[in-house]
């Protein structure tokens, strides 16, 4: 029995062609018909109907037979990879790829990957009990200050207690963003940006695709009681576009293999 992938027909063949060959042969093991016999639907094989199997292992399935080669796993060891991790596979219009990392259990971080663009959301935090007694000094110090204000009224202005107003406006200004503040990454093959916002403000830095060199978890600083800040970095050139320094380490490190497979991928094309 021949198994031949779409683009063996136009004379070209990649490792994902084997991989497609590997899935009719799947196929017809759990059928026993050859798949140009079975239903298709929008030039993808629809078997679904014809199996009785997982969906998960359906979901893998259908990922090595899809139509055009961009859209199946690049490698055996990732369609094993993610075989063996039982990955999501994340919907989208425009053929979705299969995620060969595994999500971190409890993670809220969205990642949404097609062979030509990648989006990752990054929650806000919310609130978080680590900072339960900044929120509380924060609020009584602000709250004392804002009598001193009404109790001196200018005044207030051009005394030394102006000092203190400054630290209790940016000791909040850090509570809201590190609790309401949301991130956004975009790559495709062209451009790419890394946004925040954080209730009216937002700020963005962007950049061209080919320019990035490399992703990695950078450290940033070290709190006081001596453990380092980590945060995730894009890299172009001497710049750097951080993100995720309130996700987990395990977070990062799924964020930081997820993108540094799609940045692979369009540079292999």
């Amino acid at each position: 029995m021949d198994i031949c992938p779409p683009e063996q027909l136009r004379g070209k063949a990649y490792c994902a062609s084997d991989l497609y060959s590997l899935g009719g042969t799947l196929l017809y093991l759990l059928t026993h018909r050859s798949p140009d016999e079975l239903p298709q639907k929008r030039m993808k094989i629809d078997f679904r109907s014809c199996v009785q199997i997982s969906p998960q292992f359906a979901n893998w399935l259908e990922k090595i037979l899809e139509p055009m080669f961009e859209d199946r796993f690049q490698s055996a060891a990732q369609a094993l990879n993610a075989l063996q991790n039982n990955s999501e596979i994340i919907s989208s219009p425009d053929s979705s790829i299969q995620s060969v990392h595994k999500k971190p259990k409890g993670s809220r971080v969205k990642i949404q990957k097609t062979s030509k663009s990648l989006v990752v959301d990054i929650p806000p935090a919310g609130f978080r009990s680590q900072d339960l007694f900044l929120w509380i000094f924060n609020v009584l110090w602000n709250g004392f200050l804002l009598l001193v204000f009404i109790s001196g009224g200018i005044q207030v202005l051009f005394s030394p207690v102006i000092f203190h107003v400054i630290v209790g406006v940016v000791m909040l200004g850090f509570l809201l963003w590190t609790s309401a503040s949301k991130t956004r990454i975009q790559i495709d093959t062209n451009e790419f940006s890394v946004s925040w916002k954080c209730l009216l403000f937002s700020r963005k830095s962007q950049g061209k695709t080919a320019d990035l060199d490399k992703i990695s978890i950078n450290e940033t600083g070290i709190t006081s009681n001596r453990n380092p800040v980590m945060n995730c970095a894009l890299f172009e050139g001497i710049k750097k576009h951080q993100f995720g320094s309130l996700l987990v380490r395990e977070e990062q490190e799924w964020l930081v293999a997820e993108i540094s497979d799609f940045l692979g991928q369009l540079k292999s094309r």
